[in-house]
């Protein structure tokens, strides 16, 4: 079989086949993001979540000392990891709207790429997750304010955006 070149002189027969890769990669990574999604609601579900603003930091460093998989969820870690799965999603559907739609098809993934680093930086799961430990260790009364400090501090900013993109 002869490989076919496009008018810029690229082999069209590789890049069909990276394009093809390209939205099985996305098919896969949609019920990847829809399971994900399923299993929030169906542990949110199970119990009583906390919530922003209802809990000092010294309370969810103790929930994450106590139970780190339900504190993690509980401060929206599934909800960056979901958004992250879906980036080769969005990335395929750029390609497969990109002759059609060029314009709109560009916006939504760059809106999708801006909206998730959004969420994902003003999160505080990671941020609280590592603070617990270091707050578990401290041996003095002064460590541990200050690193409840901390906590506030991270929990204050993540709860000024929070409301935005919940």
């Amino acid at each position: 079989m002869e490989n076919r070149k496009s008018l810029d002189g690229t082999n069209t027969d590789n890049t069909e086949a990276s394009r093809k890769s390209l939205y099985k990669i996305g098919g896969a990574v949609a019920l990847v993001a829809v399971l994900l999604y399923v299993v929030d609601v169906i542990l949110t579900f199970g119990g009583e979540p906390i919530r922003y603003g209802s809990q000092t930091a010294v309370d969810w460093l103790g929930r994450l000392q106590s139970n780190l998989f339900l504190g993690l969820r509980d401060l929206g870690l599934f909800n960056v990891i979901s958004l992250t799965v879906g980036i080769p999603l969005y990335l395929a559907l750029y390609a497969t709207h990109r002759r059609a739609h060029k314009v709109y098809a560009g916006l939504a993934l760059i809106l999708y790429l801006a909206g998730t680093a959004i969420y994902a930086s003003v999160n505080a799961a990671i941020l609280m997750f590592a603070l617990s430990g270091k707050y578990m260790a401290a041996t003095t009364d002064a460590q541990r304010t200050l690193l409840a400090a901390a906590g506030e501090a991270i929990l204050a900013g993540a709860k000024t955006l929070r409301p935005v993109f919940s």
